[in-house]
């Protein structure tokens, strides 16, 4: 590679801030809804987003030379990749971007995260919910986890071995949709999701549109309070839950749930693949379109928290009297670990 194409490839990853801008306002605005029933001008997209028409045409214009829209004849079409932007598409993944690129005000923040090493301490965790535009912002929020998971919704099925669990306990399942394909696949099986009250309101709703209310009940609480955690699972589930936490935190909420839990009951943590070689972090495999190391900076930025290796997962599991008895591999480059309670081996 010349010294030319260096030069502009780092001018390139310097300005990919200014394409998730566009990104992010294009899809709040429903740009990419005013375009499906085909090209139109500036002036009508414009009208139809309420947005002045000289603007949304340069706007437009720029997108076009990332592959975003496509201009011809003085009109703006979607291409492959807006047209996934949309509303009403099967695998829409307007709530992903949504949620992906509204955060542009905290990464030019970064600095203080790497100096603090940890969350900059005003962030607001519940950023998405200032999204406005008349949408709901749960609702949102709910669609773009969901999206991250159109290829395999449940990963830990195939994976692991559900048949010995009468009842498995999704701890902080949120809307419920791992929970139930796994009772979908698994029907003499009964689940319990244990979530903040609000999310579990929510989550109920979905249980019942599965069909699953028989099966399946929310328990409201608190896992920083273990007097609330269900204390009749046969397994214990987490899904990218660890990673929003600190080594403490993480430590008090698994110590939580092992209080909790049958002697003979299991906890299973489903959490980002980090690789404990600095050799293959450039070889893992990208999950939801970005590495597991960006994804541990992204964690630090928001949360304080982190991915993990296997051992740094063994280190918190020995910290809350748990032992780490499997490490399997999952779906969508995660990993899956099994632990039981030190006293009940």
């Amino acid at each position: 590679m010349n010294q030319a194409v260096l030069e502009n490839k780092l001018l390139q990853l310097a300005t990919g801030h200014q394409l998730a801008a566009a990104l992010y306002f294009v899809t709040v605005n429903k740009i990419p809804d005013c375009l499906k029933d085909g090209p139109r001008t500036a002036e009508d997209i414009a009208a139809a987003a309420g947005l002045p028409a000289g603007s949304v045409y340069r706007l437009l214009r720029a997108m076009t030379t990332s592959g975003i829209f496509r201009l011809q004849d003085g009109r703006f079409s979607l291409t492959e990749i807006s047209d996934l932007l949309r509303t009403d598409h099967a695998r829409s993944q307007r709530s992903k971007i949504l949620l992906a690129a509204s955060d542009l005000d905290v990464w030019s923040r970064l600095g203080e995260a790497v100096e603090l090493e940890d969350a900059i301490p005003d962030v607001k965790k519940d950023w998405y919910l200032e999204w406005g535009k008349d949408e709901d912002p749960i609702m949102i929020f709910d669609k773009a986890m969901r999206s991250y998971y159109f290829d395999a919704p449940a990963p830990l099925l195939g994976v692991y071995d559900f048949n010995s669990i009468n009842t498995l306990v999704d701890i902080a399942g949120g809307d419920g949709g791992h929970l139930i394909e796994i009772l979908k696949a698994h029907p003499d099986m009964k689940g319990i999701l244990f979530e903040q009250p609000e999310t579990a309101r929510r989550a109920e709703g979905y249980i019942s549109e599965a069909g699953l209310s028989g099966r399946c009940v929310c328990v409201a609480g608190d896992f920083f309070r273990p007097e609330s955690i269900p204390d009749d699972g046969d397994a214990y589930m987490m899904r990218n839950i660890m990673h929003c936490w600190a080594d403490e935190p993480c430590r008090q909420i698994l110590t939580n749930i092992a209080a909790r839990m049958p002697d003979t009951a299991r906890i299973l943590v489903m959490e980002q693949k980090l690789p404990s070689s600095d050799e293959q972090l450039n070889d893992c495999v990208e999950h939801w379109g970005v590495t597991p190391a960006w994804w541990d900076m992204l964690m630090l930025l928001w949360f304080g928290g982190a991915e993990r290796t296997v051992k740094e997962f063994n280190t918190l599991y020995e910290s809350a009297g748990l032992k780490l008895t499997n490490v399997l591999e999952g779906g969508l480059g995660t990993v899956v670990y099994e632990g039981v309670k030190e006293s009940g081996i």
